[in-house]
């Protein structure tokens, strides 16, 4: 069996290639190409936000940074209940939004506010980019410097398995974060531009040099496996709430049928039950 290559859609991977204060070329290449614009100049900012419940959780985003004058805040999203995603990130931007807008005793609106989602597990959805903003029917805004992008990151992926050399190209930056080591090995055959080729071949090398790190695979395939459990025992949980909300619910039903005066017959032909269920409920009966 083959090893197992981790891409940078694992927000672990992800965040040891793009977010080294040391050595910036990768993210400031990849921020370019994202952003469309030359980044230059970048800073990290804490990516724990503050914690006011005891009850809640840690709260880490996978990356916050100043550039220019545009908080930029990413986040990798590979679940498939996308549903309270948007909600949870959006619960992290809009707390980045309070702490970085309030200074002193004045609100500053001078800075511009960029949350991006790029989210697997989005074949439900045609659109392969999404904006967001707050703003009215009528499409006026509430808020100014406060907008929201999303990336279908399957979709994206298709282009690859297409072979759509213009979308590849195009999309180059946001393509790699999922491909393995072989397709990164295939995509450096291409007629590339020499900037891409550097791009590529230094996102491939740091992407290799991590997974041939036993210590930092193992620690990886650990958190994967404890995320599969969790994963199992709500779903356990969920199945069996939802298998004793159906007995309750016929339990209560079977109860108000018998005392409206039904027969065995008819009680089991609407609810479509046995005689052993319909029998354990009237022996609670009796």
């Amino acid at each position: 069996m083959s090893k197992k290559f981790y891409t940078a859609k694992n927000d672990r991977i992800f965040k040891a290639i793009f977010c080294n204060e040391e050595d910036t070329y990768l993210l400031k290449e990849f921020l370019s190409r994202l952003l469309n614009k030359n980044v230059r100049v970048i800073r990290f900012l804490r990516n724990e936000l503050i914690i006011n419940n005891v009850l809640s959780k840690e709260k880490r985003v996978d990356l916050l940074c100043l550039v220019d004058d545009t908080y930029v805040h990413i986040e990798i999203n590979t679940e498939r209940n996308n549903k309270y995603l948007h909600v949870r990130n959006f619960t992290y931007f809009t707390e980045i939004y309070d702490k970085k807008t309030l200074r002193g005793k004045e609100y500053k609106y001078d800075d511009e506010y960029l949350h991006i989602d790029l989210s697997y597990n989005m074949n439900n959805k045609d659109s392969l980019f999404s904006s967001y903003y707050l703003m009215d029917k009528n499409t006026k805004k509430y808020i100014e410097n406060f907008e929201v992008q999303e990336y279908n990151m399957d979709r994206l992926k298709k282009f690859w398995y297409n072979g759509n050399i213009e979308n590849i190209n195009k999309y180059l930056h946001l393509i790699i974060l999922d491909l393995n080591k072989d397709e990164l090995e295939k995509l450096l055959k291409l007629d590339l531009s020499e900037r891409d080729v550097l791009f590529v071949k230094t996102y491939y090398e740091k992407t290799k040099e991590l997974n041939d790190d036993e210590y930092y695979t193992s620690q990886i395939s650990y958190m994967e496996d404890v995320w599969r459990c969790a994963n199992t025992e709500k779903r356990i949980a969920y199945e069996e709430g939802i298998e004793q909300g159906i007995q309750e619910k016929t339990k209560s039903t079977i109860i108000k049928m018998l005392n409206k005066g039904f027969n065995d017959t008819e009680i089991k032909e609407i609810l479509n039950i046995d005689d052993d269920i319909l029998n354990k409920i009237k022996q609670i009966l009796i």
